[in-house]
């Protein structure tokens, strides 16, 4: 079957633009996938988003 996410294929810009996804998908990828990299290039992309003020990134 393979995973449920194909990391290489997600557009991480994309989702960073939404608060609820990009913070999902953060715990998804660090955690579940323990993909550091990829959750770290979606944390960049949402801290240039929400301009360094969201606490969370």
């Amino acid at each position: 079957d393979g995973p449920f996410l194909q990391v290489g294929r997600l557009n991480l810009p994309k989702y960073a633009q939404n608060q609820a996804v990009s913070r999902s998908l953060f715990e998804h990828l660090f955690y579940h996938a323990n993909d550091v990299r990829a959750a770290l290039q979606l944390a960049t992309h949402a801290n240039e988003v929400y301009q360094n003020k969201d606490w969370w990134w």
